[in-house]
């Protein structure tokens, strides 16, 4: 039982850090929900539930929170399966969306990634005895692992297993394994490859590049292989049965198979014969399906620029700056209608994050941005644009609309923020909170809890991480399930975590630095769309930040959440198309 689940109140700042520590190597070395340490993160800052800003005590943590360093180094190997790899254990290869053990030379240990302790219902590092597998399973591993490093040639094999708990056969490809450990000795063992496959991962691109499905089909299809019958993947995906049905008979039809069971048959043995296929698509997210859009330009200084491009090329240029979880991606819907109104948009990552170089200092992040776009904009040969904002992108524009001076005509914010205050922060949405609070007054908790939150989404993925945390309301649930805006969502995620806990810290430095002062450099032409139920800002403060500023108050949408630009994509790009452009009237 957590010690969070249940709020506390501690009087010494030094307690809390405690137990945000002790949440830390608990969800760490466990299955628990990083969701705990999240409370207890909240609870370190904001240990009082009617106090409207951060502790007053929290300066004291200064000095405190330098002592993390050397749990780091304990949590890290906790993250990776080990405990300091005292074990001598090392880290299991192979593709991420199949489930692949490494089991000893002597035949004692194993140790598994994410998938295979799915299949097993266990906990890697364990003892070989401790995996679910029929005594005759576990007899022929045993022996593979005895003669691998012998060089046997019977140490490289196929072979039959079963599970205790389930007869169904699973076939395992055994190689010899041959490494160095952390402590540089030489390490043996076999390397086991085993067609189970995580098919929430992998299932949905495979599919549309070998038969041409649709999104919709291939959701279904994933729900197929991960064992759900028709009537639970129409509960799955909020469809009718007769739809469901009728995707299922195009599915077959497409596959020119008689029965699903064969379709399922035919992905395993696909996913089985092509590791390397299924690791160059599991290392991205459903979306990767979506990924032609995008493009890597080398800038005049030689810096390289990952940069997503919809719309028309050689329309009207419209720059769009990405917030945090969606990234600088959009739906194929919002592309269209792009395109259909004749805007060029251009949504450059930045730096250190998917393919973008990271910046040469860390310290200078914010003008690399700006930079980078400047060098963007004069390649593109645009004299003048307008901006797209969205959610967290805002503080950065800002800070680039000074330096393009004169040359951005008009700027539409979507879901977008205002330079936080201590008085906004407890309204924010709980992680959205932390960032802000950490950032500012204990960076090396925030890039603790950042670390070992990034190692439990790359277990779990960004469709369970979202599910729980990421999609607050009902519309946002909506748009994670759509099969249109679903994988962006998702693709979103990975491109926040490309980067790591430097990239993340870097730009959350961003977002709760005094980034006002750059806010009138904005074009006064300017149109702000809300989610009614935006769980980062309230509409009601947005309200009041805009008429200090003396702007309109913001369009809101009553059902949308952070999401907006995704659940209410169609009016939003209707907004934006007809309100830039009245400035060409």
């Amino acid at each position: 039982m957590s010690n969070f689940e249940t709020r506390t109140e501690q009087d010494h700042p030094a307690d809390r850090l405690l137990n945000l520590l002790d949440q830390a190597y608990d969800v760490a070395g466990s299955s628990a929900s990083i969701a705990w340490l999240v409370t207890a993160t909240d609870a370190l800052f904001f240990p009082n539930s009617a106090q409207e800003g951060v502790a007053s005590d929290i300066v004291e943590i200064e000095g405190i929170e330098q002592s993390l360093e050397r749990h780091m180094t304990r949590l890290d190997a906790l993250l990776s399966g080990s405990e300091a790899h005292v074990s001598g254990q090392e880290r299991v290869g192979g593709p991420s969306s199949m489930a692949t053990l490494v089991i000893s030379d002597d035949g004692r240990r194993a140790f598994g990634n994410a998938v295979a302790a799915k299949l097993f219902g266990c906990q890697f590092p364990c003892t070989f005895s401790q995996i679910n597998l029929s005594e005759s399973s576990k007899k022929r591993l045993i022996e593979c692992a005895l003669l691998a490093p012998k060089g046997d040639p019977q140490g490289s094999s196929v072979i039959s297993l079963e599970r205790d708990d389930n007869p169904f056969p699973l076939i395992a490809r055994c190689t010899p394994l041959h490494s160095r450990g952390a402590d540089g000795g030489e390490r043996s063992g076999l390397a086991v490859l085993i067609n189970y496959v995580d098919w929430h991962q992998t299932g949905i691109v495979q599919s549309m590049d070998l038969f041409g499905f649709t999104k919709a089909e291939a959701h279904l299809l994933s729900c197929f292989l991960s064992g759900h019958s028709q009537g639970d993947a129409a509960e799955v995906l909020c469809k009718s049965r007769e739809t469901i049905r009728s995707q299922a008979k195009s599915i077959l039809k497409k596959t020119n198979a008689k029965q699903m069971s064969e379709v399922v048959q035919m992905m395993t043995s696909f996913a089985f014969v092509s590791e390397d296929r299924i690791d160059r698509v599991s290392s991205g997210s459903p979306a990767e399906a979506l990924r032609a859009t995008d493009e890597v330009m080398k800038l005049p200084n030689g810096r390289r620029l990952q940069v997503n491009r919809y719309g028309l090329r050689g329309g009207r240029p419209l720059l769009f700056w990405h917030g945090l979880y969606q990234g600088p991606f959009f739906s194929e819907a919002l592309s269209a209608y792009f395109k259909r109104s004749g805007f060029d948009v251009v949504a450059p990552s930045r730096p250190g994050m998917n393919k973008s170089d990271p910046p040469a200092k860390w310290s200078d992040y914010d003008q690399q941005v700006t930079q980078d776009v400047l060098d963007l904009c004069d390649q593109l040969n645009w004299p003048s644009m307008d901006f797209l904002v969205h959610q967290s992108g805002i503080s950065f524009a800002c800070r680039a609309a000074r330096a393009l001076k004169g040359r951005v005509g008009a700027a539409v914010m979507v879901s977008a923020g205002v330079p936080i205050t201590s008085d906004v922060l407890k309204g924010m949405h709980i992680e959205a909170r932390i960032g802000a609070a950490g950032i500012k007054y204990a960076p090396k908790v925030l890039e603790m809890v950042l670390r070992i939150g990034i190692a439990k989404w790359r277990r779990k993925g960004a469709h369970a991480y979202l599910s729980t945390v990421g999609a607050e309301c009902e519309s946002d649930l909506n748009a994670l399930s759509d099969p249109d805006t679903g994988p962006v969502m998702e693709r979103g995620i990975q491109h926040m975590v490309s980067g790591g806990p430097k990239v993340m810290m870097s730009h959350q430095a961003s977002i709760v630095s005094d980034w006002g002062i750059y806010y009138d450099d904005l074009p006064a032409k300017q149109l702000w769309l809300h989610g009614a139920q935006d769980p980062v800002l309230s509409p009601q403060f947005l309200c009041r930040f805009l008429k200090a500023k003396g702007q309109r108050p913001p369009i809101l949408y009553s059902g949308a959440g952070g999401y907006a630009l995704l659940s209410e994509a169609e009016d939003v790009a209707a907004r934006v198309s007809e309100f830039l452009e009245q400035d060409c009237g």
